[in-house]
């Protein structure tokens, strides 16, 4: 995520954040390699504008040392060496609101939510929220990110199988699956 200047995320407990004109987010997609390596594939740009969010997609050349914009969507066969191969699809650019929707609040898998379980930083594992709340991305101080409800894996032993499956749901479904939604059934 990159925040434009001093603009700060409007913070929600339970829905969507609003975020900034001028915010984008950045998502690399690669494969591990039977040699122990990565093979970048996609890298995917979704940033909003005055009047809009836009997605552009990037795939990564066999040399890994550019990606190229594509417009139009494509679907290729990728080489990750060893007699090894993946079927990918790049999205077009209109393919991109089909999943982020209006409804879904645009930005996929950012909720408080989604942001409740440690991630790898640079400096040691820290939560999420922590982290952006110290970094003061957000428009208030969320205090002890602890006390938001998290989203659980599927396979989490300690959640209960209710709590698994609407977290499933609403990491993979509610983005149309809502009132206003492409499929509000």
């Amino acid at each position: 995520i990159a925040l434009p200047g001093q603009g700060k995320i409007q913070f929600d407990a339970t829905e969507s954040f609003d975020f900034p004109v001028g915010t984008a987010f950045v998502k690399n997609f690669s494969f591990r390699r039977p040699d122990g390596g990565l093979r970048h594939v996609e890298t995917r740009v979704f940033w909003r504008q005055t009047d809009r969010w836009v997605g552009v997609t990037h795939r990564w050349n066999a040399a890994q040392t550019d990606a190229q914009r594509i417009a139009g969507g494509l679907q290729e066969t990728i080489d990750l060496g060893g007699g090894q191969s993946q079927l990918w699809r790049y999205p077009s650019e209109s393919e991109c609101l089909g999943c982020h929707t209006a409804a879904g609040g645009r930005v996929l898998g950012v909720r408080a939510r989604q942001l409740g379980e440690p991630f790898p930083y640079p400096y040691g594992p820290m939560v999420q929220l922590a982290a952006w709340n110290c970094g003061q991305l957000f428009d208030v101080d969320i205090r002890d990110p602890n006390r938001f409800a998290r989203a659980r894996d599927l396979d989490d032993p300690t959640a209960t199988r209710i709590h698994r499956a609407r977290s499933y749901f609403a990491s993979n479904c509610e983005m149309c699956h809502q009132p206003q939604g492409p499929a509000p059934g």
